[in-house]
């Protein structure tokens, strides 16, 4: 193979995993739509008459008590909780789907705490929770190694090296 097919055999790869890299953010955009979707299709569903309100999948006696440890806040309505338990289900279902989508990237099947540090890092949005995140759980995904023609021989074909 001589240098110019190798530089293009090389060029090819990484045109290839670009599309590869664009059709995953594709799909990452499309679930993620269609989560918000499915979220307010269900919060436009609630028949406020039907709904029963006080039951909730997070505490929120402990929403309540959390929301109290600010010492401005003096009364709370009954229904502030209700909402906040509301919200932070829908923050964490977000950053779930969001880690989930690093977990696939990686070929794994467990969700990890760095699949979580990642999509932190990775939306603007949760740049708040920035600070909580050990830099030591902040992994990025794997990245294929473009294959140098120099280093490429009959019983190295990838070229990989020892190191």
């Amino acid at each position: 193979m001589s240098g110019e097919d190798a530089a293009n055999n090389t060029n090819l790869q990484m045109q290839m995993q670009l599309q590869t890299q664009r059709a995953q953010m594709q799909q990452q955009q499309l679930q993620l739509h269609a989560f918000w979707q499915n979220q307010i299709q269900e919060i436009s569903q609630i028949d406020p008459n039907a709904f029963d309100f006080k039951t909730h999948q997070l505490p929120l006696a402990r929403i309540k008590k959390i929301m109290k440890t600010d010492e401005d806040v003096r009364m709370i309505s009954a229904e502030a909780p209700v909402l906040f338990a509301k919200a932070c289900e829908m923050f964490i279902l977000e950053l779930s789907l969001r880690a989930w989508i690093h977990t696939e990237e990686n070929k794994r099947r467990t969700l990890q705490r760095n699949d979580i540090a990642m999509a932190i890092t990775k939306t603007d949005v949760f740049d708040f929770l920035i600070d909580i995140v050990p830099r030591d759980d902040i992994k990025p995904a794997k990245k294929v190694r473009a294959v140098d023609p120099k280093t490429q021989t009959k019983e190295n074909p990838a070229g990989a090296t020892s190191d």
